[in-house]
């Protein structure tokens, strides 16, 4: 996807976020990330963002952005390896 000057809102909300240059795939996804950082996401595991280029803001692309957490163990010594 071409990357363009982005911004994104959650879904329902007035203020837009600029993120500059990058998809709006990714721009959806920093702003779950910066909301989830400082502690403002709304709750639950999925979330409607809303993005649009600066230079196009009449169309409005929707997306549903999801948390996923990842957990991943290596075991080094003996019995364990087996586990």
């Amino acid at each position: 996807m071409v990357k363009m000057n982005r911004q994104a809102r959650l879904a329902g909300k007035d203020l837009w976020f600029s993120w500059g240059e990058m998809t709006h795939a990714e721009a959806a996804k920093r702003l779950v990330c910066w909301h989830d950082r400082y502690g403002e996401l709304p709750e639950g595991t999925a979330w409607v963002v809303e993005t649009r280029d600066v230079d196009q803001p009449d169309t409005i692309m929707r997306h549903q952005v999801s948390r996923q957490i990842v957990y991943s163990v290596k075991c080094y010594r003996g019995d364990e390896a087996n586990a």
